[in-house]
């Protein structure tokens, strides 16, 4: 599909999707608790749905009601001794988090996906499960096969690699029949998202504990988790929303548009964008966004309901993306015109994603006019005046959909966007928005996924 955007200013309310981070754990929990679990669920995406197809090929139940799903949990015990299919689809979340649970449970699995996602690295992970009793027929990439059950003990992994490695590990500890511990190496990236899975497994009934220790010279932190111990069902547990999404909309409000007086003078073209359903105290920690924008210089207002941004003189700055992968794309939008220089390091990472995100952003800003390079694992910015428009390459990735609609509204001429149907991934409804945001967006080629 090609989604062609004329720049226009954004402004009004909107609603954040739901969070796929917290609904992959929430679904796994639930389907893993001691009885039949209920969550509200405001919004699904592609993800979303690969988690849950998963979950049922192993055997839970998932009952949906308009935003209601009721989570009918795998029955432990006797499984079939045939082989079950688990189509990830091109979630990274859910191959991995996957892997962790059939694991624990002792099941005889083939991961199957499509797209990049045989190529997102899981060897240190394989290789940790295989010391644990799990055996692997891995021959390259997807396709793969795994079966065994996962003995207890401790655990490593090394902390510059997914956080979803140790997420796996913590969300199947309650099923090992045996001590756990899981000792990941500090520095340990995208933290936050480690202490979300932590969090919401609390919320079923399964505390965790962590602390800092050193062997050998070398620090870890280290989780412990009750063994033997299932979760507890959950009646109308409420999925919150997605900082994540919620951040293109805020770095949107940031931007404001191409006629705002680039010394910093606030100007009628200065409109205010705010985001409602989300918690301001959430574990997520892309909720960063804020206090990030706000060293930009946007003027930020925490309300009832979110957050609401207005922009103004933007001046660039230094981030720290260890932590907050995801956000690295509305960012890069926001520091793309941002009067100076902005570096954005630590973003080695996203070469590893749906597509390689270090050099999307800078094919994709460069194309639109931005002054972006990479040294080393860093993005460096040298802010422009204006955007100008251009065709785009969505390259199979929906944030990089995303960031051509987004630095659209700094452009001085129209954006194409070439395969924008692939927002689906993680925000189906992200053109919706936008135009009832005030944004002009236009299908000028239709295919079969649609919008």
């Amino acid at each position: 599909m090609i989604v062609r955007i004329t720049p226009a200013r954004l402004s009004g309310t909107i609603t954040a999707p739901s969070s796929k981070s917290v609904a992959h754990r929430a679904l796994i929990c639930a389907a893993l608790a001691d009885g039949i679990s209920t969550l509200i669920l405001d919004s699904s995406n592609d993800d979303i749905e690969a988690t849950i197809s998963c979950l049922e090929a192993l055997g839970a139940r998932i009952v949906r009601n308009h935003t209601t799903l009721t989570v009918h949990p795998i029955e432990h015990g006797a499984f079939p001794d045939d082989m079950c299919v688990l189509d990830c689809a091109e979630s990274g979340s859910t191959l991995r988090f996957m892997m962790g649970v059939v694991a624990a449970l002792g099941r005889h699995a083939e991961f199957r996906g499509r797209g990049r996602l045989g190529k997102r690295p899981i060897d240190a992970f394989a290789q940790e499960l295989s010391s644990h009793g799990v055996k692997f027929d891995v021959t390259n990439g997807l396709p793969f096969r795994m079966e065994g059950k996962l003995s207890g003990g401790t655990f490593c992994l090394p902390g510059n690699l997914s956080s979803q490695f140790a997420t796996a590990l913590l969300l199947a500890s309650p099923l090992i029949d045996d001590r756990f511990e899981l000792w990941v190496k500090e520095p340990v990236e995208s933290l936050p998202y480690i202490e979300m899975t932590c969090a919401c497994m609390s919320d079923f009934s399964v505390p965790s504990t962590t602390e800092t220790m050193t062997q050998d010279d070398t620090s870890y932190r280290v989780w412990h988790s009750s063994n033997g111990t299932r979760y507890a069902k959950q009646t109308n547990y409420i999925i919150e929303g997605d900082w994540s999404g919620a951040a293109f909309w805020l770095c949107a409000a940031a931007l404001g548009s191409v006629s705002l007086d680039y010394m910093g003078a606030q100007s009628p073209t200065s409109r205010t964008i705010e985001v409602s359903g989300l918690k301001l105290k959430s574990t997520q920690g892309d909720r960063a966004v804020i206090d990030i924008l706000q060293r930009f210089g946007a003027e930020i207002t925490e309300t009832s309901t979110g957050v609401a941004v207005r922009t103004n003189k933007l001046e660039g700055c230094t981030i720290d993306a260890s932590h907050i992968p995801d956000l690295i794309m509305p960012l890069a939008a926001v520091a793309a015109v941002s009067h100076g220089t902005t570096r954005i390091s630590h973003c080695g990472r996203l070469r590893l994603k749906e597509s390689d995100r270090l050099q999307a952003i800078v094919t994709t800003l460069s194309r639109l006019g931005a002054s972006v390079t990479i040294e080393g694992d860093d993005l460096v910015f040298q802010g422009v005046e204006q955007l100008s428009g251009a065709t785009l390459d969505c390259m199979g990735d929906h944030r990089v959909a995303m960031l051509g609609a987004l630095a659209a509204i700094r452009a001085t001429g129209d954006v194409e966007l070439d395969g924008a149907e692939v927002v689906s991934k993680s925000y189906p409804a992200f053109f919706e928005d936008y135009a009832q945001l005030g944004g002009t967006v236009h299908v000028i080629e239709e295919n079969n996924h649609g919008i």
